[in-house]
C-alpha cells in the first residue's frame, strides 16, 4: 500500500501528516509506504492521498 500526504506546499502540514500516518500503521503492524507532496507535484493514480 502506498499513501501520500498532500498539501499546498508540500513542506510543513504534509509532513506532520506523514509523520503521524506511519505512528498509526506502526502501532497497528500494517507494512505501507508513506510519502509527502505538494499538490503540483501528486500524480493521480493507485496511491491513497490524504
Amino acid at each position: 500500500m502506498k499513501i501520500m500526504a498532500i498539501c499546498g506546499s508540500g513542506l510543513g502540514s504534509s509532513f506532520m501528516v506523514e509523520m503521524n500516518i506511519k505512528k498509526v500503521l506502526k502501532k497497528l503492524n500494517i507494512d505501507a509506504e508513506v510519502e509527502h507532496s505538494d499538490l503540483s507535484s501528486a500524480t493521480p493514480g493507485p496511491p491513497i492521498f490524504l
